[in-house]
C-alpha cells in the first residue's frame, strides 16, 4: 500500500469513511431490505496493485467477504509500460459477484447481487457508491455515499483472494468473471519490474 494512504490521519479517514458505508448497510438490512446491486466508482492512481485495491477494500468493508466471483477489465494495471505491463493503465472495471451478505447482527442475505466499481483516475476523490436496495412487492430505493476506502487488516487472507482472482481476471482471463473459491494457491500476481531486486539476499 503506498506511504500516504498508510498513515496515521489519511489511514484512519479512510476507514471512518468505510464503516460508515458498512453501517448504512447493516441499516438496509435491519429494515429488511434486499440488497440488489451496487454500483460506484474508485480513485485508482492509474494502478491495479497499489491504490486500485482500495476500492475492493472498500466494496468488502461495506458487503463482507462472500465473494462468488470477480472481474477486472481494463486496459492495463500499471501506470507505465513495464517488462510485464504492455499498456498503461487509463481505465478499469471491477465487477464482484457477492454470494450473500452477512455483516454484524442482521438477518442474513442469501441473494446474490452484483457490486460494479469504475476506477478512474484525476476525476473523483476517493470512493463513491450507491446501493440499491428494497423490500418484497416494493418500489426500490437508492442510497447514495460518498466514502473512501478501508485499509484495515482484520479483512485476512479470504480479502487477498478474492483481490488475486480480479488481477487473474485481468492478466490472464480477458476481463471474464473468475471463481474466487477455485483460484490456485499456486497462482502469482506479476510484478511491475521483476527483476528489481535479487531475491538471495534475504538467504
Amino acid at each position: 500500500m503506498c506511504p500516504e494512504c498508510s498513515d496515521d490521519i489519511h489511514g484512519h479517514a479512510m476507514m471512518e469513511e468505510a464503516l460508515l458505508s458498512r453501517q448504512k448497510v447493516v441499516q438496509l438490512r435491519r429494515e429488511n431490505k434486499e440488497i440488489i446491486a451496487a454500483t460506484g466508482y474508485n480513485y485508482t492512481t492509474n494502478d491495479y496493485p497499489q491504490h486500485g485495491i482500495h476500492g475492493l477494500y472498500f466494496l468488502t468493508t461495506a458487503f463482507g467477504l462472500d465473494v462468488e466471483k470477480i472481474s477486472q477489465q481494463a486496459d492495463g494495471w500499471w501506470r507505465d509500460v513495464t517488462p510485464t505491463n504492455k499498456t498503461p493503465w487509463t481505465y478499469g472495471s471491477l465487477n464482484v459477484l457477492f454470494r450473500s451478505i452477512k455483516v454484524d447482527d442482521t438477518p442474513d442475505q442469501n441473494t446474490k447481487f452484483l457490486a460494479t466499481q469504475v476506477q478512474v483516475t484525476n476525476h473523483c476523490s476517493y470512493c463513491n457508491l450507491r446501493v440499491y436496495a428494497s423490500k418484497p412487492e416494493e418500489r426500490g430505493e437508492w442510497t447514495d455515499m460518498d466514502a473512501r476506502n478501508s485499509s484495515d487488516s482484520i479483512l485476512g487472507t479470504r480479502y487477498y483472494r478474492i483481490f488475486l482472482a480480479a488481477f487473474k481476471s485481468h492478466v490472464d482471463d480477458n476481463g471474464q468473471m473468475v471463481e474466487v473459491d477455485t483460484l490456485s494457491d499456486d497462482w502469482t500476481a506479476p510484478t511491475a519490474y521483476p527483476d528489481w531486486i535479487d531475491e538471495k539476499i534475504f538467504g
